[in-house]
C-alpha cells in the first residue's frame, strides 16, 4: 500500500493540485503519491466507490501528516458550479473542516487556499518544520492554474485568480 510521509486533503477544487505540486517541487525526499482508495466523503462522490484519497475525509490512515487544504465556502461553491462537478453542499462543506479540525494539531496543518498562495515562503517553512524535511533552498511558487491530475502534470498558462 501507498504511504505518504504527510498526506494532501480538500475539497474537489479547493486547492489539492496545487499542494501536490508544492511538496513535490519544493522537498527532496518527500515523493508525494496521488494514493486512489475507496471514497469515504458522502455529498462528493459516490461512496465507496475508488477516488482520490485527497478528496475523503482528512485522517493519518495513509500518512504521519496531513495538509488540509480549503476556501471558504462561496468561493468553493462557485468554483465546483463553474465546472460542473458534484454536490457543493453548506452541510458536506462544514462537515469537512469539522472533520480536519478534530485531527491532532501537531499532525496536521490546515490552512485556507489564499493564505497559502500570498504566503507561499511562509506556508512552504510551515510544512517543512511540521514534518521534519527542510525545504530545497530555492522555493519554487507554481506561477499558474495546475491542470487536473495533480503534481505530476504541468502547468496552464491560465493565472491564478484570487
Amino acid at each position: 500500500m501507498d504511504r505518504n510521509i504527510i498526506q494532501v486533503f480538500g475539497l474537489p477544487r479547493s486547492g489539492t493540485n496545487f499542494m501536490e505540486w508544492t511538496l513535490n517541487n519544493n522537498f527532496i525526499g518527500v515523493n508525494y503519491v496521488n494514493i486512489y482508495t475507496k471514497c469515504d466523503t458522502q455529498g462528493l462522490r459516490e461512496y465507496g466507490k475508488k477516488c482520490a484519497l485527497k478528496h475523503s475525509y482528512p485522517n493519518l490512515n495513509h500518512s504521519d501528516y496531513a495538509l488540509v487544504i480549503y476556501k471558504t465556502y462561496d468561493e468553493w461553491f462557485k468554483s465546483m458550479k463553474k465546472d460542473r462537478r458534484g454536490s457543493a453542499s453548506q452541510q458536506t462543506y462544514d462537515e469537512y473542516l469539522m472533520v480536519a479540525n478534530n485531527l491532532p494539531k501537531d499532525k496536521c496543518l490546515l490552512v485556507s487556499f489564499k493564505e497559502a498562495y500570498n504566503n507561499y515562503e511562509y506556508l512552504v517553512n510551515r510544512i517543512g518544520e511540521l514534518i521534519n524535511v527542510k525545504p530545497k533552498e530555492t522555493i519554487m511558487k507554481p506561477n499558474g492554474r495546475l491542470n487536473r491530475g495533480g503534481a505530476g502534470v504541468g502547468e496552464t498558462n491560465e493565472k491564478f485568480k484570487l
